[in-house]
């Protein structure tokens, strides 16, 4: 047992005079010796959390304050930061197409795969007599163009950023043929006029520019409609120089003949 101590105590003094050299050599020691310390693991970094939609009380944008160019651009972000979530669906967004001015539309985010920016009208056409009683029936366009709720700029703004447009146009009437008449001639087909000035035909069966369709033709009678939903002609339009501001027609001047068209409900329609 006094041997194994003996030992111990030569072991320790061995450590003691170790470290002592060490700390006495100086800069000589500490370059000969390093200390060897484990890497800490560093935690991989979280990727971006995606902007989503966000409610703004009046409006909805993205949710950094910033505006899409159009509700399809909210719908289907090209910028990957961006991600369609959270405050989505129907509903006022504001949008800025091609750096203009911000203005606030009404968004269809469900018809057809969403992305609708809606051009709406800021009045009905009412049902009445728009001519003299002149019993001449003649091509004459209404007295005043349909009000739009944007301006023109903000609606070229739109459609240039815009690849296609639709519009259900529903003409009601009370003895005003809208497209056949009740002897099965067209010469009453109503023209349009776009809102960047193009004009389609009239008088014809089949309509330049193309994209013009007639889905019921009520107005076929002639007589007796009183200017009913389900005796209305109604015409799909699909071409990017929409919305319609004005309708040429040619069945007009008697007594008793009206027209109108609900347009508050059949907006224009831009993706």
């Amino acid at each position: 047992m006094q041997a194994n101590l003996k030992n111990s105590l030569r072991l320790t003094a061995g450590a003691l005079a170790l470290a002592t050299s060490l700390f006495a050599g100086g800069a000589q020691a500490s370059s000969a010796y390093h200390v060897v310390l484990p890497l800490a693991k560093t935690r991989a970094a979280e990727p971006a959390k995606p902007i989503g939609i966000s409610d703004f009380g009046d409006y909805r944008a993205w949710a950094d304050g910033t505006f899409a160019q159009s509700c399809e651009e909210y719908i289907r972000p090209q910028d990957a930061a961006y991600h369609y979530e959270n405050a989505t669906g129907d509903g006022i967004y504001r949008i800025s197409p091609t750096g203009s001015t911000p203005f606030d539309v009404q968004c269809d985010m469900a018809t057809n795969g969403g992305g609708w920016t809606l051009v709406e009208y800021a009045e009905d056409l009412p049902l009445a007599a728009y001519w003299p009683i002149d019993n001449i029936n003649k091509p004459r366009w209404l007295p005043h163009d349909f009000g739009l709720k944007f301006t023109s700029a903000q609606i070229a703004a739109l459609r240039s950023v815009s690849t296609t447009a639709k519009q259900r146009y529903v003409g009601l009437c009370n003895g005003v043929a809208h497209y056949a008449d009740s002897e099965n001639k067209y010469i009453s087909a109503l023209g349009f006029r776009f809102q960047t000035g193009l004009v389609s035909s009239n008088g014809q069966q089949i309509y330049t520019p193309t994209g013009i369709s007639i889905v019921q033709d009520g107005c076929q009678a002639n007589g007796g409609e009183g200017g009913q939903l389900d005796k209305a002609t109604i015409f799909d339009l699909e071409n990017i120089n929409l919305p319609i501001v004005n309708v040429l027609v040619y069945d007009n001047g008697d007594a008793g003949e009206s027209l109108g068209s609900p347009l508050t409900q059949y907006p224009a329609r831009f993706r």
